[in-house]
């Protein structure tokens, strides 16, 4: 039998393996998938509840917050409560009459606070100070009992305590301060207390010309000086242990001197013969008597911006101290078109609103200042004079020219050439102009926005070295923008 013959394999052929399918062909195995799930589950399950748990320490941190606060309103109102009042039984009640603070329910004294219910409690006691020399005194109502009794007058000043109570997610919360209380028994001043005053925890709604306060000390005062928040309004020279302070508030908003709807504090002292003030006390009044005033300018200020192609209109504050926002309508007049283009709850310092979606070529709008109902807490709309008439156009000023950037200390200063006067008509403010420039950070969108400018120059305070581009626009008298200039580093 013959030898086979070697077969000669070359090194550089590989072979390939059964069925045709290349090593690094092949899939995940099921193993791997149930990994890479578990691996996936439980990094999900991880974040949210890291997710969870800060959603929770955010509603608790506020509610902790909330209670504070309403805490330290009450202290403060403690120390408008007459001495006479600054006792165990006396001491709610009396707090219970001021503004916000009345219980809401018929037990326990509850008050609501960003939708939570907060239990509250107040004791008081008094404080006999070892400083006069006199030694501590023993008794009933005292902080810290001890069996001196020296001092024969020891009443020296009262410490109050207060503690809101509330329950979040089935746990049972509590906050508690501490303050001194204005107690003046052993004062040489003399006292006073207010026996009568309009509204009590009510709105004043009437137009009368003057409110009426009275005040009764505990002897005759050579003078009373009444006060309204903080500054002497009258000076009274009672022959009898009650005094009168009737204030001037109007009874006509269109008349100077008419007093503005708000929250104000009326408070009075009593001088005794050797001029020795006694303690000062206060009572809180709210005014809610007439609509707000109409916004001003009537009409805004306002109009198309061609560039943008949206209407921009921006209003001055109403100085009413009640007014808590305001309501931008477009067609105000049109039951058809009409439409809320912006509101503002809670925001008494807006002045100024933007209309993404002007859907006329000819439109008005109506900027309405807010405050509340009288005894409710509904938004109530103000007057309006005029409307602000507002017509498309295509129209733009030039754009600011020689743009430049420069650095002081840590701040980035700009420049620019002023536009020139535009020579196209006007319908609102004839002959037109340029109203004042606007400047834009990195970017051109009204999101980017720095500030405004009424000369040729703007520092952006503190962005030196940031690395930030800059663009500036010229804004006409109709609020119409020019193109952009820029940008620069």
């Amino acid at each position: 039998m013959r030898a086979l013959n070697a077969v000669h394999v070359p090194t550089d052929v590989v072979s390939m393996p059964s069925g045709g399918i290349w090593k690094d062909e092949r899939g995940f195995t099921l193993v791997e998938l149930l990994v890479t799930m578990v691996i996936l589950v439980v990094g999900l399950g991880a974040a949210l509840a890291m997710i969870d748990t800060a959603n929770h320490t955010t509603v608790v941190t506020k509610e902790r917050e909330a209670a504070t606060s309403l805490i330290r309103e009450v202290l403060e109102d403690a120390r408008s409560v007459p001495d006479t009042k600054q006792n165990s039984s006396d001491l709610v009640p009396a707090l219970q009459a001021f503004p916000g603070l009345a219980s809401t329910s018929g037990g326990a004294w509850t008050v609501v606070r960003r939708n939570q219910t907060y239990t509250l409690t107040a004791t008081v006691c008094s404080v006999d100070d070892p400083k006069d020399g006199y030694g501590s005194h023993a008794g009933g109502g005292f902080c810290v009992g001890s069996t001196g009794s020296d001092d024969t007058n020891p009443d020296d000043y009262k410490r109050v305590a207060v503690t809101a109570e509330w329950t979040r997610f089935g746990v049972k919360r509590s906050a508690t301060q501490a303050g001194i209380l204005g107690h003046e028994s052993g004062s040489n001043g003399l006292d006073l207390e207010f026996i009568k005053y309009p509204g009590g925890s009510s709105e004043v709604t009437t137009h009368d010309s003057s409110l009426l306060f009275r005040v009764q000390t505990t002897e005759v005062a050579s003078e009373i000086q009444f006060a309204v928040g903080g500054v002497v309004k009258y000076t009274a020279t009672p022959s009898t242990i009650t005094a009168d302070f009737n204030w001037d508030v109007g009874s006509d908003i269109t008349q100077p001197g008419y007093v503005y709807d708000g929250t104000y504090v009326i408070s009075a002292t009593a001088l005794d013969s050797k001029g020795r003030p006694g303690p000062t006390r206060s009572v809180t009044v709210k005014l809610n008597r007439d609509l707000p005033i109409a916004v001003s300018p009537s009409p805004p200020f306002g109009g198309w911006n061609a560039r943008l192609g949206i209407v921009e209109i921006e209003w001055t504050r109403n100085p009413e101290p009640d007014v808590m926002g305001y309501r931008v309508w477009r067609e105000r007049s049109n039951s058809g078109n009409k439409k809320l283009v912006c509101e503002y709850l809670n925001q008494p310092t807006a002045s100024g609103c933007m209309d993404t979606a002007p859907k006329n070529q000819t439109v008005d709008y109506a900027v309405l200042a807010l405050d509340l109902f009288p005894g409710s807490l509904s938004p109530r709309e103000g007057n309006v004079l005029a409307p602000l008439n507002v017509s498309k156009t295509t129209k733009q000023p030039a754009a600011p020219t020689s743009l430049a950037a420069g650095t002081s200390g840590g701040d980035v200063v700009l420049s620019w050439t002023a536009s020139p006067a535009p020579t196209y008509p006007s319908s609102n403010f004839p002959p037109q102009g340029i109203r004042f420039y606007r400047v834009y950070r990195s970017g051109t969108s009204v999101s980017n926005r720095v500030g405004v400018s009424t000369s040729t120059s703007f520092t952006d305070p503190g962005a030196a070295g940031k690395g930030y581009n800059y663009y500036v626009t010229a804004v006409d008298k109709d609020y119409s923008e020019s193109p952009l200039a820029g940008p620069v580093p």
